[in-house]
Order: structure tokens, then C-alpha cells, then sequence
């Protein structure tokens, strides 16, 4: 089963890649297939690259750095004026145009920094990876998000699930200090490193309650986004106390009798269901602590959401908060997202974690 599905996962998300180099969030879902988010796509790029895929992963971080350079007035606007760059429109967009307009008339809520944060981890390891060093745009590419980064990170902006924009929020700043301590090491930048310790200090002083990192700052609410913080062990790791606690309160409170994560528990998205990209990322943390049968039946219950393509969803509307709101959003969009490149991502990151995915990948697609 899961070798079947590693090579069905490779081949669509190989398939998908626009010509561009962009991953399309979704296929065939009319709502995501145009758009290329710097956060689904750099897990994306991480999966292929530990699929043995660096080609097609080296080509989305290409059309990033294309992208980036191309938004060098915005970046530096924002950098030189971070308390007004929003209000100023001076800011990047979460997603573009996978064709690579960098421009789009829409509403949807598009300031976000979790994302470009974990672009830039994920280009520098795919760097490591491949044995190359950054150098000519893709070194001005990465400098431009980190100081980009740098500027903004405790601005208030969407976070992962394009919601509360007027608000701060934990995950978000694992995901910068995470590619900001990346790049730190690669350059031995001092402010990224800096910038990285400030982010550690935010996260200890106004981002827990009662031991536990929260959903936003000034909250109580778990989120299971908040996985994050321990894989890719962005800022504390999987031993730290806080951590742990939060692992232990999402296990409570998300993950209740045995069932697989809400995102969270006001969550109301298609009724709020189960998310395969969460379930992926739990097991990833459970593969990194050893806990090998738990991140098994992760991996099982992933396989187990895929329809008779081996294709897999968004979520699942099983167990969900609220059924009322199900046909509301099918209603509105359709259908749940399926297939879903990011969750394809994360059942190759976490068959990879538990070393279960075949050697032998397929052949490079022609090009």
C-alpha cells in the first residue's frame, strides 16, 4: 500500500508541476489549481527532494526566485517601513499565479509569512541536498526573504489558514525563525540570527498559556498547526517542555479517541473534519521521538483516505465540528479538494521519516 502510493504521489505531483516550475495547490478544484502557495509548494519541493526528485524540486524554487526579484520594490518598500507596509500594499502575496503573473484581482486573504519562512528553509536544504551552494539570484533571492522576513515577522498577518489577520500567531513564527536560522547558518547573516533569538523569546514570553504554545498570541486554543514547532524542528525541538505539553494537549483535544487531527475545534471548513496534511505532520513527529507503531497507523489512516486514483484529499468530512457547515462549503466550492498536492507531500515526507518508501524511485519525467 504505501509503496504504491509514494510512486502515485511522485508521478501526480510530477504531472501537476506547471511549466512554470509553480506547484498548483490542487487539481481539477477550480478554487486552488491556478494558484501556487510558497507554503504547500515548499513542502512539496522538500517531499520530491527527499523522493530523490531534485530536479523538480529545483524548478519551483526556481520560478520563486523569479518571482521574488520580480517583487524587489515591494520587499525593499516593506522592509524600510514594516508598520505601514500592509496598509501601503507593500507586501508579498501567500499565493500567485502559477503561470507567474505577480499581480491578481482577488480577495482572497493573502498576507501571510509562515509561507515564504519555510521557502527559505526548504531552498537551503534542497541546496544541501544537491551540493550547491547558493549563488547569483538564488543567493539574492534568499537574502531578499530574510530581510524580508526580518522586518515583518511580528507584524500581524493571516495565519496558515488565511484567518485572523489582525492577530500574531506561534506557528507562524516557528515557520520564519525556521528558515531564518537556516539561512543564518548557511550565510553567518547576524541579524537573521538575531532576528531567530527574538522570535525564541516571543514565542517563551507571549506565546503559551499554562505551559503550552497557543493557537494566536493572547489565546487559550490549541491548534494542531502548532506540529510545526517540532517538525521540522523549527525553534525548541521535540524534547523541549512546552513542546511536549502542546503534543500532549493537541493529542486531547484534536486527536480524541483515536480519530486524526482537526486543524482546530472552532474550525467550521467543510464541518471541520480531519486533515490529511495534519495527520502526516503528527506522524512525522512521532517518527522523530521514536514512537514508530503510532507514526505507522498515521501513515496507514493517510493511504486509507485515498480514492481508487490514489488520489488524496484535504480533509475528511468524518468526525467534523460542526455537519451543518459541510454542505455549505460544497455548496460554495464544490467538493473537498482532492487531490491535494500537499498531502501527498506529507505521506512522502512521512513514509521517508519511517524509511518504508521504496529505493527505487521512478524515472525522471521528460522534460
Amino acid at each position: 500500500m504505501s509503496a504504491g502510493l509514494v510512486a502515485t504521489s511522485i508521478e501526480l505531483i510530477r504531472n501537476a508541476q506547471a511549466d512554470s516550475g509553480a506547484y498548483p495547490a490542487a487539481c481539477n478544484y477550480p478554487t486552488y489549481e491556478g494558484f501556487c502557495w510558497f507554503r504547500d509548494a515548499s513542502y512539496v519541493a522538500h517531499a520530491m527532494d527527499r523522493s530523490g526528485e531534485l530536479e523538480s524540486a529545483a524548478r519551483y524554487h526556481a520560478w520563486v526566485t523569479r518571482t521574488l526579484l520580480s517583487e524587489r520594490t515591494r520587499i525593499e518598500a516593506a522592509v524600510a517601513d514594516p508598520d505601514h507596509a500592509r496598509s501601503r500594499g507593500a507586501v508579498l502575496r501567500a499565493r500567485y499565479p502559477i503561470e507567474g503573473r505577480t499581480t491578481v484581482d482577488d480577495r482572497w486573504p493573502n498576507f501571510q509569512l509562515d509561507g515564504l519562512g519555510t521557502w527559505l528553509w526548504s531552498r537551503l536544504d534542497h541546496a544541501r541536498r544537491g551540493g550547491r551552494p547558493l549563488a547569483g539570484d538564488d543567493a539574492e533571492a534568499a537574502a531578499l526573504a530574510a530581510r524580508y522576513l526580518g522586518a515583518l515577522w511580528d507584524q500581524p498577518n493571516f495565519d496558515c489558514w488565511e484567518e485572523a489577520g489582525e492577530r500574531r500567531h506561534p506557528s507562524t513564527w516557528g515557520a520564519i525563525a525556521l528558515g531564518l536560522h537556516a539561512y543564518a547558518e548557511t550565510s553567518g547573516d547576524r541579524n537573521a540570527m538575531a532576528t531567530t533569538a527574538q522570535i525564541q523569546g516571543a514565542l517563551a514570553s507571549r506565546g503559551t498559556h499554562d505551559g503550552a504554545f497557543t493557537k494566536h498570541e493572547g489565546s487559550h486554543a490549541i491548534d494542531a498547526n502548532l506540529l510545526w514547532l517540532g517538525v521540522p524542528d523549527a525553534v525548541f525541538g521535540l524534547a523541549d517542555p512546552t513542546f511536549q505539553r502542546t503534543l500532549a494537549q493537541i493529542e486531547r483535544e484534536l486527536v480524541a479517541d483515536g480519530h486524526d487531527p482537526n486543524r482546530y475545534r472552532a474550525d467550521t471548513f467543510y464541518g471541520g473534519g480531519e486533515w490529511v496534511v495534519l495527520n502526516g505532520f503528527l506522524g512525522w513527529v512521532y517518527a522523530c521521538q521514536g514512537r514508530s507503531v503510532e507514526a505507522r497507523r498515521c501513515l496507514a489512516w493517510m493511504g486509507e483516505q485515498a480514492n481508487a486514483a490514489g488520489h488524496l484529499p484535504e480533509q475528511v468530512s468524518t468526525n467534523v465540528n460542526d455537519p451543518s457547515m459541510v454542505n455549505v462549503w460544497v455548496e460554495r466550492w464544490g467538493p473537498i479538494a482532492q487531490p491535494l498536492l500537499w498531502s501527498h507531500a506529507m505521506y512522502l515526507i512521512l513514509a521517508d521519516a519511517l524509511n518504508v518508501a521504496p529505493r527505487d524511485r521512478l524515472p525522471p519525467a521528460a522534460r
